[in-house]
C-alpha cells in the first residue's frame, strides 16, 4: 500500500476537528475540509490532499453527498463541488437537530414500554450525605422544599434566619404554600432580626423558642437536613460548615418527632 501524506496547511487538521463534534467521521470531514481548500476536484486529488486512502475518500464523497455537503458535476473524470461553509454547517447541525427528536421519540417510547413490563415499584435505597458549606446547604434545602408535597418543617437559629432570607429559602416556601404544602418555621427571635421573623410569620406558621443554634429541615416524611452552627453570622460563603442529609424513614421520623415536641414548647408571638 502507498504511504499517503497527511495534510498539514494552516487550520487543516483544526477545521476538520471541529466538523467531528458536528456528526462527521474524522475522514468525511478531511474529506470536506480538503475540497474545500482545493475549491472542489476529482476523487484522487481531494484524497491526496485530505491524506485519506482513495477507497476511504470514495465512501466520504458518497456519504457527503447524501448529507448534502458535496454536489458531483455531471462531468468526466468527475468532479466534487463542497458546500459553502455556513451552509454545510447548517446542515450539519439540522441533522443533528432531527436526530435530537428522533431520540427524544425514542426515549418517550422506551419509557413507556419499560413502565409496562416494570412490576414492581423501585425499592428506595437509604442515602446518608455529607453537605460542606454553607451555598451548598442552602441550594439543597431549596432543593427538598422544591419537592415538598404535603408539609415542611423548619429549626433554624436567629442568624440563621437572616442566612434563610438572603439565600432564596422564604421564596421557596412561599411557593410550596402556594402549591398547598404547610409550612411550619421555628426560630429564635431578638431585636436583630425581628423583620425577618416578621416576613417569614406572614409567610408560614411562626413561633420562637431560645438558644437555638442548630438547623433542621424535615420534608414530608422523605428527608432530612441536619446540620449544627457552630460560628454565628450572616455569610453564605463560609466552607467551615456542614450538614447532614438523608432519606432514612428511621432519622426522619425521629427528627420529626423531635420537631414536633418543640415546636408544641414553643412560643408563638405577634409580630
Amino acid at each position: 500500500m502507498r504511504q499517503l501524506r497527511l495534510h498539514e496547511g494552516p487550520g487543516f487538521e483544526e477545521a476538520a476537528l471541529k466538523l467531528t463534534r458536528l456528526g462527521l467521521t474524522l475522514n468525511q470531514a478531511k474529506v470536506y475540509v480538503a475540497l474545500l481548500r482545493l475549491g472542489g476536484g476529482k476523487a484522487s486529488e481531494v484524497a491526496r490532499e485530505a491524506g485519506v486512502e482513495r477507497a476511504e475518500t470514495y465512501r466520504a464523497l458518497a456519504k457527503l453527498e447524501r448529507m448534502g455537503l458535496v454536489r458531483a458535476s455531471p462531468s468526466k473524470p468527475m468532479k466534487f463541488i463542497p458546500s459553502p461553509p455556513e451552509e454545510g454547517v447548517a446542515k450539519l447541525l439540522e441533522a443533528y437537530l432531527d436526530r435530537l427528536k428522533r431520540m427524544r421519540r425514542e426515549a418517550e417510547e422506551a419509557v413507556r414500554v419499560l413502565k409496562e413490563v416494570e412490576r414492581k415499584p423501585l425499592q428506595q435505597a437509604v442515602m446518608i450525605e455529607l453537605v460542606v458549606g454553607r451555598r451548598r446547604a442552602i441550594r439543597k434545602a431549596l432543593e427538598m422544599i422544591r419537592r415538598a408535597k404535603v408539609e415542611v418543617d423548619c429549626v433554624t437559629s436567629a442568624y440563621g434566619l437572616k442566612r434563610a432570607l438572603k439565600g432564596g429559602i422564604a421564596e421557596a416556601f412561599e411557593e410550596a404554600v402556594k402549591r398547598g404544602v404547610k409550612v411550619k418555621v421555628l426560630s429564635e427571635v431578638f431585636g436583630d432580626n425581628l423583620a425577618e421573623a416578621r416576613l417569614f410569620s406572614q409567610i408560614a406558621e411562626f413561633k420562637h423558642s431560645s438558644h437555638l443554634n442548630a438547623f433542621l429541615l424535615i420534608v414530608d416524611d422523605e428527608e432530612a437536613l441536619v446540620g449544627v452552627t457552630v460560628k454565628e453570622d450572616t455569610s453564605l460563603d463560609t466552607e467551615d460548615h456542614m450538614e447532614l442529609w438523608t432519606n432514612s424513614g428511621f432519622f426522619v421520623k425521629a427528627m420529626r418527632q423531635f420537631f414536633y415536641k418543640a415546636w408544641s414548647e414553643a412560643e408563638e408571638l405577634r409580630l
